[in-house]
């Protein structure tokens, strides 16, 4: 009868599944096992050198992968981002202070951002960072950050079609710790004038 399997047919077809599913379970196995041998082997390289340090900053001068950003980077830690006391959240001995109770950037939804910003204690520094052995530890839209119109500082005019975007959110943390994160965003406006280009 068309459509049914004989006997002989269907015992084989397992076998090729079998060895269908160890090959993906290799592949699987080996990139797994490349994504942790680069952070991994940077640790212990990390942990074995004599300038090691938990708070140390590289002025490195790497470049962006985002053409439109011209901005040369900093490698970083989240520690050297948010302060000394992390994994606590708090910005206190942070080299990015700005003044007594923030960091960074002073419009966080420039399209156009400075590539340096002046710390609290007169240094210029670059204010794009590169941060490595970090894991995604929650992402989402933040539905209570909207709109379809560009913020004062990038000219307030309508989104491009009146389009409506959301801000998209998330914390990474840096891999081995649970708690202590940095907080990272796709911002709407950038979410705005990156459907123009």
């Amino acid at each position: 009868m068309a459509g049914r399997f004989s006997d002989s047919a269907w015992h084989r077809k397992p076998a090729t599944s079998r060895r269908s599913v160890r090959v993906l379970l290799l592949v699987l196995g080996l990139a797994i096992a490349g994504l942790i041998a680069g952070p991994l082997a940077s640790a212990i390289q990390s942990g074995l050198s004599p300038t090691s340090s938990p708070a140390r900053v590289t002025e490195s001068g790497l470049t962006s992968w985002n053409p439109h950003v011209s901005c040369s980077a900093d490698l970083v830690t989240i520690r050297d981002v948010l302060g000394p006391a992390y994994p606590t959240q708090t910005v206190n001995g942070s080299r990015y202070q700005t003044n007594s109770t923030a960091g960074g950037i002073p419009q966080e939804r420039a399209l156009s951002p400075p590539c340096t910003i002046t710390n609290k204690t007169g240094t210029v520094l670059s204010s794009f960072v590169q941060i490595n052995g970090v894991s995604l530890y929650g992402y989402g839209i933040k539905t209570t950050d909207c709109s379809g119109w560009y913020s004062k500082q990038n000219g307030g005019g309508r989104y491009p079609n009146n389009q409506t975007f959301c801000t998209n959110a998330g914390q990474i943390i840096t891999i081995g710790t649970t708690r202590g994160y940095l907080r990272i965003e796709i911002d709407r406006d950038w979410l705005g004038g990156n459907s123009i280009r």
